[in-house]
């Protein structure tokens, strides 16, 4: 499993370019249907919800380093943000579904995953901006 431990340095620009990331792969999951594939709009509403865990774990001056570093990370966003419900299951839900698109190249995408999808990014960047105004407010600014 991944290693979580503190990181030397704190940087509050890369927290900004992570926000900026996670607003971008969210707009990236938003396009049309019929300019961008199902499979990339689902790894883009993943990717917007990685870059928040990424985030969280900045501000937090933590790392993760080596193998299930993305289940460590998305383990970490649900208990920093305090997801509970289908929000929080749907972090290894997302996980799962990336990397069965990602590396077993399977088609397991359709609309309503999508859509799902989407939804449950919105959700996530939603309870970061709430998160980060209360901790680490100058990544907002």
């Amino acid at each position: 499993m991944a290693d979580l431990r503190p990181t030397r340095t704190f940087s509050i620009q890369k927290v900004k370019n992570l926000w900026r990331n996670a607003h971008t792969a969210l707009k990236d999951a938003r396009a049309p249907a019929e300019f961008v594939s199902m499979s990339r709009r689902f790894e883009a509403a993943y990717d917007c919800g990685l870059s928040c865990a990424l985030l969280l774990l900045e501000s937090s001056k933590l790392e993760l380093q080596g193998q299930g570093h993305h289940v460590e990370a998305m383990a970490f966003m649900v208990k920093t943000l305090r997801l509970k419900g289908q929000v929080a299951d749907a972090a290894n839900v997302m996980l799962k579904a990336r990397n069965t698109i990602r590396y077993d190249a399977e088609p397991i995408i359709n609309e309503a995953a999508v859509v799902s999808a989407l939804e449950w990014a919105e959700r996530i960047i939603a309870e970061t901006e709430g998160w980060l105004q209360l901790n680490q407010p100058l990544a907002l600014k």
